[in-house]
């Protein structure tokens, strides 16, 4: 609509002379977004969607009428953007009792949706099962996903089904179905034109049910969760293609959306589209002069140049066409030669690409985004053993806290300016999940302490201590139309949902009750919504499990080098509902719940379910034995 319409002479001559016309970012202003959103569901009985226009009375800013695309012209189904516009200003100038009688009813339904009564009860641990059985029923068994048109990613689901197989490992027949769910639907995106080959990272969604024609929009808040999940499923099955893509991913994310500030762009914007295609896109005669006799080999096999083109004859979108064992007996060589070449290649090709300049990176820095690129980072970090990936977590950590807290406050935008800019729930709640991260990567006092902070400032602010839960905006936010409270997974997890695992993990680790007993409230608020789509509640439903099975935690304490060691090879185990906390003795910590967990020179592990007390080990074989539920190493 912005080229079609907002752009047009007449249309934005018809929009000013009728309307005071406002514009909103959904990303920067999310709880306009939402309000709004509910707005319209509950006007036109539909869903809401994008391009969102609204019409509102002035000093109320409530709505009367509102859409999402409306095209330039009249095309047979819909009319043309500048004859609504006139429709709606003659409406409004003769239809005053009506629009005072929908004003009154759209109140009551808005008042009703902010004052639902909590349950007192935590909803009920089958929720997770019959989260796992809706996403068989929607799984695609041959492209993996869970839709059988134009797919997202959707990492939240993904790591549900790879949290529950993990869960069932003690079964007497563990749920191997779930991880195959998972893992396929990781390897088909892997494998298909979702998944920028070339340049490392995913693109925002794919248009078709094979994965394969994307939008080329390349978000960082995608990335950053795909980064995380396909670290975990690295961690999980042991299989090095993971690994390759979750580093290729993380990598992408250093190069190309790090700014100087040692913060996050939000993404490559795929506008123009036609010209964002051509900066991903080769044409055979192109591939034919840059690479080498014996590179073009096992490259066209590998990415299926050889059997036509998927653009119409001209322009190649590489994917993984062929696996590689088949590339290397093709072309008579190793596996490891055949990957090396093409490796190569590939190199080559980025180096080209980089000269093309045809797409523009978002350079607006999201807190939310940006927590979660540190929370993949982190997760990155110890699962691959990458360094640098931790050390990004922390450098990006520390520059967020130096631009966005300022005063009490967590700002959306680094300078002081109304109250207005005061950062949401989302934000607040994706920080403290990612502080929690990191300092399991690496500890430091001052990461604790923030995430103290950062959790008492969460309740303080966003509270509702009538109904339970935590509103999205905060207690002296900007008046709109109702003050939303949101459970549901979208884009990203939902603030409810990471606000009130980091809680109840955060309470675990420091003992604090209150913590734990606000994580609780939560879930017995979002009950309702939670058992009637567990599906879309699944960071919620990581809380429940939580709560049902507690979370281990383990606290190492001794030199330096022992506890690092310890800490790298508990790293190698998947355990989604285990955090481990190596506290070296040069780190001596001065917080207080501390002080009864003294270090020893031989290396100790306390352990903890929960809030209990498990046991002191002092010998890695013993603590393994303990954490895998008898399984036996040898103590290297």
């Amino acid at each position: 609509m912005a080229r079609e319409s907002f752009e047009d002479p007449e249309i934005a001559g018809v929009l000013k002379e009728l309307f005071i016309c406002i514009k909103v970012d959904r990303d920067e202003q999310p709880e306009i977004d939402r309000v709004y959103q509910i707005a319209l569901q509950l006007l036109t009985k539909q869903t809401g969607g994008w391009p969102l226009s609204m019409f509102l009375t002035p000093g109320d800013r409530m709505p009367f009428f509102g859409g999402t695309y409306f095209p330039a012209k009249a095309n047979g189904e819909l009319p043309g953007f500048a004859e609504v516009l006139r429709g709606i200003a003659a409406y409004y100038q003769s239809g005053t009792k009506t629009i005072l009688e929908q004003h009154s009813y759209l109140s009551t339904l808005l008042a009703n949706l902010m004052q639902r009564q909590t349950d007192p009860s935590l909803p009920s641990v089958s929720c997770l099962q019959q989260a796992r059985t809706y996403l068989e029923e929607h799984f695609d068994p041959q492209y993996g996903g869970f839709s059988q048109s134009a797919k997202y990613p959707q990492p939240s689901m993904i790591e549900r089904l790879l949290r529950h197989w993990e869960a069932t490992q003690t079964d007497v027949t563990p749920d191997l179905r779930a991880l195959y769910m998972a893992t396929l639907t990781l390897m088909r995106m892997a494998e298909s034109g979702i998944h920028d080959v070339v340049g490392g990272g995913f693109f925002r969604n794919s248009l078709s049910r094979d994965w394969m024609i994307p939008s080329f929009e390349k978000t960082l808040v995608d990335n950053a969760l795909l980064l995380a999940s396909y670290s975990t499923a690295s961690t999980a099955t042991g299989d090095g293609r993971y690994a390759t893509v979750a580093s290729t991913t993380g990598d992408w994310m250093l190069s190309e959306l790090l700014l100087a500030n040692g913060m996050f762009a939000s993404g490559i914007d795929p506008h123009p589209p036609k010209k964002t295609a051509i900066y991903y896109l080769w044409s055979s005669a192109e591939l034919q002069s840059l690479l080498s006799a014996d590179q073009r080999a096992p490259f066209f096999a590998r990415f299926g140049l050889d059997s036509g083109s998927d653009n119409a004859g001209a322009h190649w979108h590489l994917h993984g066409h062929r696996a590689w064992a088949d590339v290397a007996s093709d072309c008579g060589l190793t596996a490891m030669e055949a990957s090396s070449r093409v490796e190569a290649a590939l190199d080559i090709l980025r180096a080209t690409r980089i000269h093309r300049r045809t797409v523009r990176r978002n350079i607006s820095t999201r807190l939310s985004w940006n927590a979660l690129a540190i929370r993949g980072l982190a997760i990155a970090g110890r699962a691959l053993q990458r360094v640098d990936y931790t050390e990004a977590a922390e450098t990006t950590l520390a520059a967020l806290r130096d631009r966005h807290v300022i005063g009490n406050k967590l700002c959306r935008i680094g300078t002081e300016n109304s109250q207005a800019n005061e950062a949401l729930l989302d934000d607040y709640a994706a920080l403290l999940d990612a502080t929690l991260e990191v300092l399991a990567s690496e500890w430091r006092d001052d990461h604790l302490k923030f995430a103290i902070w950062l959790a008492e400032t969460l309740i303080e602010r966003f509270s509702d201590p009538a109904s339970g839960g935590l509103w999205l905006t905060p207690v002296d936010s900007e008046d709109l139309i109702m003050r939303p409270k949101w459970y549901a997974d979208e884009t990203i997890p939902s603030g409810n949902g990471l606000a009130s695992r980091s809680l109840l993990r955060l309470g675990y680790l420091t003992g604090t009750a209150k913590y734990i007993t606000i994580a609780h409230g939560i879930l017995c608020s979002a009950h309702a919504d939670i058992v009637a789509n567990p599906t879309t509640h699944a960071t919620l439903l990581d809380t429940l499990e939580e709560i049902h099975d507690p979370t281990t935690i383990v606290i190492l304490r001794g030199p330096a080098t022992l506890v690092a060691k310890w800490h790298r090879e508990l790293a190698r185990i998947y355990a989604p509902r285990r955090l481990v906390f190596a506290i070296p003795d040069r780190d001596e910590p001065t917080v207080a719940f501390l002080s009864n967990r003294p270090s020893s020179p031989s290396g100790i592990a306390y352990v903890y379910h929960g809030l209990v007390f498990k046991a002191a080990i002092t010998h890695f074989t013993e603590l393994v034995a303990l954490l895998r539920d008898g399984i036996e190493v040898e103590d290297n």
